[in-house]
């Protein structure tokens, strides 16, 4: 019996092993997998299709296909893979390792749902068993909701989920938008706390930026609070969600700070708007609160500003319709507008009523008005509508335009003021291809009683006829009766016929007064040639800014985008503002159509004036294509005999090149040691070192860089010659120099002014005064000055011997930002003298003393030398720096005596700017004899 029985126990050990010996074959096949894909689809009652099903319980479970579909939502998902822990099960748990999907397509059907019957809380999210994804990642999610699809790329994330809530962790996806990151806690039971963290993070696009959210309160009623920043735009603002309501926006609060036009369109003007929505949820599903948009700097379009202040309104929002009613806008300077707008995708109405609309304070060139009137717009599927009437006295502008069929017709536009007259009527078809007909009529107009513009008289009737689509096209016509134009008689008239890639059947002519223009041909194609003609005889009669004689002829050849270009210029007797004259102008231009636009200018002037210089010839040559040109400039003058020659290219609004040699023969003769570069554009300039000779000494330039209002320069030079310089100043007849000075200079401006100068004597010396003259026979003369952030920091002044070896002098100051004297040292060795130099020195030097004493003299053949310096102070010098030191007044005072003459005094005095280089001296002789008085 005990042997039956053990062999009983031994068989169900037997069966029982072999059942799990074959549960754990089948669970490593394909059939277990596809045995549970069965049963899932077969409980699901049709909702569940897996196609594809193959793999192991024990490794990677892998699906063609799994889509999901009920009435509201379809879900598809392909190439989708996933491991599983099967231990995890008998803790009636799930934990996937991974899962993956190549394509998590979500489809939202549109249905039927009363707006009085909002979706219902559900009663609890609490999942049967534990369920964790340790990684799960989508290739490509598409979400579709009616005709709008939305994809989000890279789809990776972290889940677990159990009775008691949700988690998502490290969800990271990329959108059009950004790149989307959060984190998310969710309870299973209600109301279903909320807590977590969006952000949108915009790298490498357009408009950089990051946007965050933080998430709290509960999933029947989140709050939402957003800050960041996006293209310099700040943003802030807090909102309440309740998904489950009427209208599941119940309130929002968002502001927006920094707003730039600019960076939406360069053309648009710079801005730093500031704009505030305030709005809160209605049952019907509306959202309506008030805007407010503000602008600090506003302006004219000819400032590049924006001729609004303010506009503030109360919005309403439902579905995809905007309402805007209680519109006010302040126009600042321009005047205002109120009224009302609606917006939807297929209608839009506009009511405004403007006040006081000064055309000047939109555009500075237009006349200054105070225009009222009203504007009204109505467009929708079955009409379109609008009437603009502006009225101010004489001057009137109106618009009546209106749908009828399928055209639009413009019955009337007209701009009137007083007998200027402009009107004109039109039409064009709503359907392709869009084919327009317009007439115009000019009944005296005058430009100049619109604005800053010329005056005329000007009577002409215009047509023009053609299509828009597929691409446009239109025939026009001209012709001008009994007009003026300025002072002159206007004539003539013309005819063409344009499209976007060519014009032809050109055939205009106008005359002004004694000038006539002409132009004649077609261009668009290889063989076609333009040719245009402007005999101008009497430039004035044009513009009275210019004056002389020009003869221009030229002709435009080949293609209408990279035409072929050749034309001359021949002037006389030229003159340009005033200010820019040339005796004879000669030059000609021309340009291949190649594929780099090769082609060369060839520029001649002689008695050329400018307001900086005056030339008696001045020539120009280029010479190669935008990738590789060569520039030759010559010039001569009095004092200049230069040529220089550059080689380099223009890209992308910079021109860099090489200066490859550049001499003048001139009183400053100047030669270019070697070849140097140079990068030059709008707002930057840079110069590579160089080396050059000025007469017999050289200067070294080490570097040379502007750019963002930065410049940096450092060099120095040695052998340089004074006189030549000297020779600009007005100095006493009898001054001259033989004063040979070497130095250095290195200079930060940021803009504010750092750095440093050095100057110092070789050789040489410098005689003032005539009859009789003294040289102040100079042994050493060095000046050193240090400037930080505008302010001289310290100087350093050092003069040895002035004339018979009777004076060594050594200043060295400590100045603060404001100018004032921090510490100072005085070392002043004066042979053979009894007055007080020290004293005099102190007037100059020390900002708390005030010293008047007069100097005393011994008789004999000593020399006495007093050097008296007006107070430093701080000045403003354009272009180098705000605040550089200035010298009010300098007097150098000197007593001898001469054989058979009395002791004589030089005095001179330096008046304001001393620095930089450009005093303006006076000086006299005064018998000892004279009132001896020094200023205080």
């Amino acid at each position: 019996m005990r042997t039956r029985t053990k062999g009983i126990l031994a068989f169900g050990f037997g069966l029982v092993a072999a059942a799990i010996l074959w549960l754990v074959h089948f669970a490593q096949s394909d059939a277990a997998v596809t045995w549970i894909a069965r049963k899932a689809v077969a409980v699901s009652a049709g909702r569940l299709v897996i196609d594809g099903a193959s793999g192991s319980l024990f490794g990677t479970v892998r699906f063609g296909t799994v889509r999901f579909e009920d009435d509201d939502l379809r879900v598809t998902a392909r190439d989708v893979a996933l491991q599983a822990s099967p231990r995890a099960l008998l803790s009636l748990s799930a934990d996937l390792a991974t899962l993956t999907a190549a394509e998590l397509e979500v489809v939202s059907k549109p249905g039927p749902r009363p707006a009085d019957r909002p979706p219902k809380p559900p009663a609890d999210l609490a999942l049967p068993i534990a369920f964790t994804v340790r990684h799960a990642a989508v290739d490509t999610l598409v979400l579709v909701a009616g005709a709008d699809r939305f994809e989000v790329r890279n789809v990776s994330l972290g889940y677990s989920g159990s009775t008691s809530g949700h988690e998502v962790h490290d969800l990271r996806a990329g959108t059009q938008f950004g790149d989307v990151q959060a984190d998310l806690a969710l309870d299973a039971k209600r109301p279903f706390a909320v807590k977590g963290t969006l952000a949108i993070v915009r790298e490498n696009m357009r408009f950089p930026g990051t946007l965050r959210a933080a998430l709290g309160a509960s999933l029947e009623q989140l709050d939402v609070a957003l800050d960041g920043a996006v293209a310099g735009i700040k943003l802030d603002g807090a909102a309440v969600i309740a998904p489950f309501a009427a209208n599941p926006l119940a309130r929002a609060k968002v502001r927006a700070t920094g707003i730039d036009l600019a960076l939406i369109d360069e053309t648009l003007a710079p801005t730093q708007l500031a704009l505030e929505v305030n709005g809160a949820g209605r049952a019907d599903g509306t959202l309506a609160g008030a805007l407010s948009l503000r602008n600090p700097a506003p302006g004219t379009l000819t400032d590049r500003r924006l001729p609004l202040a303010a506009i503030d309104a109360d919005f309403a929002l439902k579905g995809t319709q905007l309402v805007l009613s209680s519109v006010r806008a302040d126009l600042g300077a321009a005047g205002a507008a109120n009224g009302s707008a609606t917006l939807a995708p297929e209608r839009a109405t506009v009511d405004l009523v403007v006040r006081r609309l000064d055309l000047r304070a939109v555009h500075r060139s237009l006349r200054a008005t105070q225009l009222e009137g009203t504007i009204a717009a109505k467009i929708d599927a079955d009409a379109q509508d609008v009437r603009a009437q502006l009225k101010q006295g004489g001057l009137r502008f109106g618009l009546d335009g209106r749908r009828e069929g399928d055209r639009f017709v413009v019955r009337e536009f007209v701009a009137q003021a007083g007998q200027s007259r402009v009107s004109a009527t039109g039409a064009i078809a709503l359907s392709r291809p869009q084919r327009f007909e317009a007439r115009a009529r000019l009944d005296g107009f005058d430009p100049a009683a619109y604005g800053d513009f010329p005056s005329a008289s000007l009577n002409a009737t215009m047509a023009a006829t053609g299509a828009l689509a597929p691409a446009w096209h239109v025939t026009a016509q001209v012709d001008l009766t009994a007009s003026r134009w300025r002072k002159a008689a206007l004539s003539g008239g013309g005819k063409f016929v344009a499209s976007a890639d060519a014009i032809r059947d050109v055939d205009v002519a106008l005359k002004i007064g004694d000038n006539v223009i002409h132009a004649q041909g077609a261009l668009g194609q290889p063989a076609d040639a333009l040719v245009v003609s402007i005999d101008a005889p009497k430039l004035a009669e044009i513009d009275p800014r210019l004056a002389g004689r020009a003869n221009v002829s030229g002709t435009l050849s080949g293609a209408f985008a990279r035409p072929g270009v050749d034309a001359t210029l021949k002037a006389q007797q030229l003159r340009l503002l005033d200010t820019y004259r040339a005796a004879t102008l000669e030059a000609r231009a021309t340009l291949h159509p190649d594929k780099d636009l090769r082609g060369s200018l060839d520029l001649k002037a002689t008695a050329v004036a400018t307001p900086g210089a005056t030339f008696a010839a001045v020539a120009a040559k280029v010479d190669g294509s935008a990738a590789a040109h060569t520039i030759d400039v010559q010039a001569s003058a009095t004092d200049v005999d230069m040529a220089a020659r550059l080689a380099g290219r223009w890209q992308n609004a910079t021109w860099s090149g090489t200066i490859e040699s550049f001499a003048n023969r001139g009183r400053f003769p100047v030669r270019l040691g070697a070849p140097t570069t140079v990068e030059v554009s709008r707002d930057k300039l840079v110069v590579g070192a160089a080396t050059a000779t000025l007469g017999d000494g050289n200067v070294v330039l080490r570097r040379l860089r502007w750019a963002d209002g930065h410049l940096v320069s450092e060099g120095e030079f040695a052998g340089i010659a004074v006189a030549p310089f000297l020779a600009l100043v007005q100095l006493p007849p009898g001054t001259s120099s033989t004063l040979v000075v070497r130095g250095a200079w290195l200079i930060d401006a940021t803009p504010r002014l750092n750095g440093s100068v050095t100057f110092a004597r070789e050789s040489g010396d410098v005689v003032v005064g005539e009859s009789p003259s003294m040289a102040l026979e100079l042994e050493q003369l060095e000046l050193e000055a240090r400037l930080v952030d505008d302010a001289v920091l310290h100087v350093d002044f050092v003069v040895i011997q002035l004339h018979e070896g009777c004076a060594a002098i050594a200043i060295r100051r400590l100045f603060r930002n404001d100018g004032r004297q921090v510490c100072g040292r005085d070392n002043l060795h004066l042979s053979r003298t009894c007055w007080c130099g020290s004293g005099i020195l102190g007037a100059l030097l020390s900002t708390n003393r005030n010293t008047k004493q007069s100097n005393q003299t011994k008789s004999g053949n000593d020399l006495h030398v007093a050097l008296l310096v007006g107070p430093l102070h701080h000045t403003s010098v354009p272009g180098i720096a705000k605040a550089a030191t200035a010298i009010d007044w300098a007097r150098l005072v000197a007593l001898t005596p001469f054989p058979e003459s009395a002791p004589f005094r030089l005095i001179g005095t330096f008046q304001q700017p001393f620095w930089p280089l450009r005093p303006v001296p006076s000086w006299r002789a005064q018998r000892e004899h004279e009132s001896d008085q020094l200023p205080a």
